[in-house]
């Protein structure tokens, strides 16, 4: 049962009522929400219906239904009033529900005063505060978010990747699961910016920027089909037509038709779309069943085209996202057979682009791929902290990239116990061990200067006697005549460390020994 909400909202004399998602009703003016809200505004500007019994108030006045809370709703309605002003708030999480519905709404006013409170509630809680600004587009407040947290981290100045892990496993919550990863890596590295690289950027932006997109990558979502409309199928599909004329016709949801054939669709798993033309009320077009389906005249092409031409990965022109959009296409039509090809051809891509394949793979709950992306990158040395792709962008990724970050870290322990120590032998023959492992300033290893100094320490007495065969590209490095270790000793361990020969093998055998998918479906806990 409903209750009323405290004065000045329990005025039967007013013109409606805004009811609470927790049963309060707020009875309210109609004219003092269209000065405060131009969303109410445009809102009693249209004709309003009749309203039921249940609709109305005992007093007869609409009831309008809203998702606030009454906590929030009654503040903002204080707010919007010529009352004196609310106690100023103490609660960042009520500060975020008035500042949402307040942007929803588009009261200004209060948009204006709760900017103010979130700044001033969210410095203990910076990360919080960002998430909520990237959300809603407060470029200002993202800003001041990130550098309460770049000040806080001043000291992780190195900026190597367990540093980056280390910072994401504390910044991150459940509450950045659902965002895009982009807002999540833009605060990471805002967060270990030297102030030489320090420069204003765009933390809320949903596309990457130039300087994170040199290349002009585009997102799988973004069309990469020309349009077709003006041209018919093409010439090859048209010719099969006129030769053997159609017996069903389809149209997109833009109204543009593709005739076909029966066949064709039975053999490509389209069973869906033949039981529509079977229906008694099925609409005709030129004696021909008119079968419509939820896609656009573009995908609907490329579909039908995918049934009478199977595309191959060695086309000259053939995308991935060609074959992710026609994998879409296939599943809306439950033309599973259709599918599974696209799938299997997109999937023939990871090893080129593994990153951008794994949170595409993550999006669809394709956990072989993803795993398999995840192997590429290892291999490949990919530093998460420093690349960013257009798949970042998509809603939901943050939580694929903390489990990114998770899995290098896991990686990165695995690693060091598995890593053989790089070998010196005299000689006469007795090998010499590194007491240090090779340590990681990102997934690809690299010697850090501890490591070096470590080394150097240990091996100094017999650096005339170092004989470990060269390669080809080390020879300078490795020449005893006074270029090789004695003169460059750090060069010469970090060329070691480099060395596939020492690294390929325990490095592989470290990324088999890490279960992918734990960590993949572990997303969002922390």
């Amino acid at each position: 049962m409903p209750i009323t909400a405290q004065a000045p909202f329990d005025d039967t004399t007013a013109s409606i009522v805004l009811r609470s998602s927790d049963g309060v009703d707020f009875y309210v003016y109609k004219e003092i929400l269209k000065c405060a809200s131009p969303f109410f505004r445009d809102m009693f500007s249209l004709p309003q219906s009749s309203h039921t019994e249940d609709e109305v108030s005992p007093e007869g006045l609409p009831i309008i239904p809203t998702p606030e809370d009454s906590e929030s709703l009654d503040y903002i309605l204080r707010l919007c009033y010529p009352l004196r002003a609310p106690a100023q708030l103490t609660s960042l999480s009520l500060a975020e529900k008035v500042m949402a519905s307040a942007l929803k709404y588009e009261i200004d006013k209060v948009v204006d005063l709760m900017k103010e409170e979130l700044v001033g509630l969210g410095r203990s809680s910076p990360a919080r505060l960002y998430m909520f600004s990237c959300r809603f587009g407060l470029e200002t407040e993202a800003q001041t978010a990130a550098d309460i947290l770049r000040e806080h981290y001043r000291e992780a100045s190195s900026r190597t990747e367990k540093d980056f892990v280390r910072i994401a496993t504390e910044v991150y919550s459940d509450e950045y699961g659902q965002l895009p990863a982009i807002f999540f890596y833009r605060l990471l590295r805002h967060v270990q910016s030297s102030g030489e690289e320090l420069a204003r950027q765009s933390f809320c932006s949903r596309s990457l920027s130039h300087s994170e997109n040199p290349n002009g990558q585009h997102s799988y979502t973004e069309s990469s089909i020309e349009t077709e409309r003006s041209l018919g199928l093409s010439s090859d599909l048209d010719n099969l037509l006129s030769a053997h004329p159609a017996d069903i016709v389809l149209q997109s949801s833009d109204g543009f038709t593709v005739p076909t054939h029966r066949v064709v669709l039975r053999i490509s798993s389209g069973d869906t779309i033949l039981s529509q033309s079977e229906m008694d009320d099925c609409p005709q077009k030129d004696g021909l069943p008119l079968v419509s389906v939820s896609l656009t005249g573009e995908a609907l092409i490329q579909l039908i085209r995918a049934c009478y031409f199977p595309p191959a990965c060695h086309e000259n022109g053939h995308k991935p996202e060609d074959d992710l959009r026609l994998f879409y296409s296939a599943q809306t039509c439950n033309m599973h057979k259709i599918a599974t090809g696209a799938k299997e051809r997109w999937s023939s891509h990871i090893e080129r682009e593994p990153l951008h394949s794994y949170f595409i793979a993550c999006s669809n709950g394709w956990m072989d791929e993803a795993c398999n992306a995840l192997r590429h990158m290892a291999i490949e040395g990919l530093p998460a902290s420093t690349t960013c792709v257009p798949s970042m962008c998509t809603p939901g990724t943050a939580k694929y990239y903390y489990s990114l970050l998770q899995y290098y870290n896991v990686l990165h322990q695995v690693q060091e116990s598995t890593l053989q120590p790089i070998r010196f032998v005299h000689q006469g023959g007795e090998t010499w061990h590194n007491p240090s492992y090779a340590l990681s300033m990102s997934i690809t290893p690299v010697v850090a200067y501890r490591a070096i100094k470590a080394a150097l320490a240990t091996y100094n007495h017999s650096s005339n006697n170092l004989v470990d065969p060269p390669r080809p590209d080390l020879e300078d490095i490795a020449n005893p005549n006074g270029r090789g270790f004695r003169r460059e000793p750090a060069r010469y361990i970090r060329a070691m460390v480099h060395d596939s020969r020492v690294l390929d093998e325990g490095r592989r055998n470290a990324i088999e020994a890490v279960d992918m998918t734990t960590i993949i479906n572990g997303a969002g806990t922390t």
